[in-house]
């Protein structure tokens, strides 16, 4: 036995399915965007270290460019 969907209710899930479509497509393009971001200023933040690690008085910090205390004390 077959049955048929009414028309109504194709409309009714197609429009559903574009609304869905829709969504995700504009969540895909502004997760895009904040992965370019990070990736941006991930890049930001290594030319800052090297800029950074070349200067002799940073260079006796005692922080790590991962942030880690190199001399044990501050924990």
């Amino acid at each position: 036995m077959t049955e048929h969907m009414s028309d109504e209710r194709f409309t009714e899930l197609s429009a559903d399915y574009e609304a869905e479509q829709r969504e995700l497509k504009e969540r895909a393009a502004v997760i895009k965007a904040d992965i370019s971001k990070a990736q941006e200023a991930t890049v930001d933040a290594r030319k800052f270290m090297n800029v950074a690690g070349s200067i002799p008085a940073l260079k006796s910090f005692p922080y790590s460019a991962a942030g880690a205390c190199r001399e044990n004390c501050c924990a």
